[in-house]
Formats: C-alpha cells, structure tokens, sequence
C-alpha cells in the first residue's frame, strides 16, 4: 500500500521527488536577519522545507552544568542563548509561504506544540534528545500532524 503525505507545498512519497529538510536548528545565532536570511539561502538551494528548533534551556540543562573546555562560556548561558524568539515563528511561517518552502520545529516543550499548531505546521520533528520524553511525544503525536522521529548514532 503506497502513502503520501501531503505537506503546505509538496507531497512526500515513493512517486514524487525527495523531500529536501534544511536543517536551520538554532544557527540563527540569536538573529531574526539571520533567520531570514537562511530560509533564503535554503530555498535558492533547493530545500522543500526549512526546521528550526523550539526549546528553552532550563527545560533541558541545569544551570549548574559544567563548564566544558571547549568552550570559552558557561554551557548554561550559551544553550540559553541559542534559543529563538518564540514571536518570530509567524514572521518566518510567513516568509516560507511567501517562498513556497515549507516550515517545520522540534517543539521542545508544551508551548512549542502550541505554537506550532498555530502556525498549522504540516510535520513536526521529535528532537533527538527528547525521544525519552513520552509525555511530550505523545502531546506531538496527539497533534494529528506528520510527526518524524529520527535518531542518529548507534
């Protein structure tokens, strides 16, 4: 039995042409231009759809956590600081539909979900670190929406 997904722009199946994700995650840098600019360059590349993540760090790191040599700032602080904006979502829902690229998140937490469903994302991705988290992957799943669940490694 063959299936399709259909997203805002594409259709995903065996018939139709790879489905091309641009991993955008957090390397905004804290920078709504940046943002911008990167669903630009996605899109003149040939990527279907763009993902970004949703998280807040004390969901997910301690404030205590150890700092690492390698790098110069505190782990804490430099997660925090790779968080995006929450109010630039329907900014960049809206570039990527004015560029016909689709908009995708890893919501990290009950408010990301929301913010997603707002935004009428096709598919939402479970981030990796939170496959354990049944709570939250069920609240995904119970959007109704595409949800992927990739794990990489072993």
């Amino acid at each position: 039995m063959e299936q399709e997904i259909r997203t805002k722009n594409f259709l995903i199946g065996n018939n139709n042409p790879a489905y091309i994700i641009a991993e955008i995650g957090s390397n905004h840098n804290g920078n709504f231009d940046n943002a911008c600019e990167l669903i630009e360059k996605a899109k003149i590349a040939g990527a279907n759809a763009v993902k970004f993540q949703t998280f807040k760090a004390e969901n997910h790191y301690s404030q205590n956590t150890h700092k690492i040599s390698l790098y110069e700032e505190d782990i804490f602080k430099l997660i925090k600081s790779l968080e995006i904006d929450r109010e630039w979502h329907v900014k960049l829902s809206n570039l990527c539909q004015n560029l016909c690229i689709d908009f995708m998140d890893s919501p990290c937490d009950i408010e990301a979900i929301e913010l997603a469903n707002s935004l009428d994302m096709s598919i939402l991705k479970v981030a990796s670190f939170d496959m354990v988290d049944i709570k939250l992957v069920k609240k995904i799943a119970q959007t109704g929406r595409g949800v992927m669940l990739y794990r990489y490694g072993k």
